[in-house]
């Protein structure tokens, strides 16, 4: 990220903030390579944010976070995160660094019985199956549109499943987004919600 930030005279963390905010009008006049660099740099700044997660939330007790990107302004986030009491978070994002967006996500937060105390950690597909044996589901996010659903219209398409019937009892989701990261949202309420209450 220091190539980008001499290069441009503008710090990674600023940066990151202009892009979010829609911000960056003087440094981007949307030619290569200018184009291409901020689809980069934004990409490297999501990494980071992914793994260093670990050392920057002491709530982690381990991790299979995983930004894999197919192309250059596309990648993936898959994996687990497993905290203390049992608590696992199922990840899933699509993210396009072109239009710096979360195209499509899916998180799970669930109790693991028995739990995962040693490495490695299931396969995130594996787990994250509906029939992975022993697992409970907490509550679920993800983005699938339910336009007739009132309820959910203030923060429509993002909603979060809850018990009882937790497939069909939705409720509305006003921490997520899809113009910036949700894991720092998500690792805060699991360490309100869940791990505080020990």
């Amino acid at each position: 990220m220091r190539v980008f930030e001499d290069r441009y005279g503008v710090l990674s963390r600023d940066f990151y903030r202009a892009m979010e905010a829609g911000g960056l009008s003087d440094l981007d006049d949307g030619e290569e390579p200018r184009f291409r660099d901020f689809l980069e740099w934004h990409g490297l700044h999501y990494e980071l944010l992914v793994y260093t997660s670990p050392s920057r939330y002491p709530a982690f007790c381990l991790s299979t976070l995983i930004l894999t990107p197919p192309g250059l302004d596309t990648a993936r986030l898959t994996g687990l995160v497993a905290f203390d009491d049992d608590l696992v978070l199922c990840v899933y994002e699509l993210l396009n660094f072109q239009q710096g967006v979360i195209e499509a996500y899916r998180y799970e937060v669930t109790r693991c019985h028995p739990p995962f105390t040693t490495s490695p950690l299931p396969e995130a597909a594996t787990y994250c199956d509906i029939s992975y044996p022993g697992k409970e589901k907490l509550y679920w996010y993800d983005s699938w549109p339910h336009p007739h659903d009132l309820i959910l219209a203030s923060t429509h398409p993002h909603h979060k499943h809850i018990s009882p019937d937790i497939k069909h009892h939705r409720i509305p989701a006003p921490g997520l987004s899809f113009d910036r990261p949700n894991l720092p949202f998500l690792i805060a309420e699991i360490e309100r919600e869940l791990l505080s209450h020990r």
